[in-house]
């Protein structure tokens, strides 16, 4: 969704999910660039539209990968995950306010979910 306060418009990390029918069932906005769904939640948004499951053909690269110096590299994903989840679950033990611990927890959990995914995709 289009941020015209955040970098000269760029926009926040929305997902959305529809039915069949085109109407808008699920949208969760981040509030900014780390904030992201919870899986659960995403997840019962779709299974909630009792659709049957399709077969998708394997999908692979469409094009050759790019160097890019600021680029996030996908085999830096899981030191960075891991560290993320780390540093965060060590603050969230240090906070002494209950909202920013379930933040910071909440920070370090959506870290796992995105290890737990890139170890499946990789299997």
């Amino acid at each position: 969704m289009w941020n015209p306060d955040e970098h000269d418009g760029i926009a926040w990390p929305t997902l959305a999910v529809f039915d069949p029918d085109g109407a808008e069932i699920y949208r969760m906005r981040s509030r900014d660039f780390a904030d992201r769904p919870n899986d659960t939640d995403l997840l019962d948004a779709v299974r909630s539209l009792t659709l049957p499951p399709i077969s998708l053909d394997p999908a692979g690269p469409t094009a050759e990968p790019v160097e890019d110096r600021v680029a996030f590299r996908p085999d830096a994903f899981g030191a960075f995950f891991r560290g993320m989840r780390s540093g965060l679950t060590g603050l969230a033990r240090r906070l002494t306010n209950e909202e920013d611990r379930v933040e910071a927890q909440a920070l370090a959990d959506m870290a796992s979910s995105f290890l737990d995914a890139w170890r499946d995709r990789r299997a």
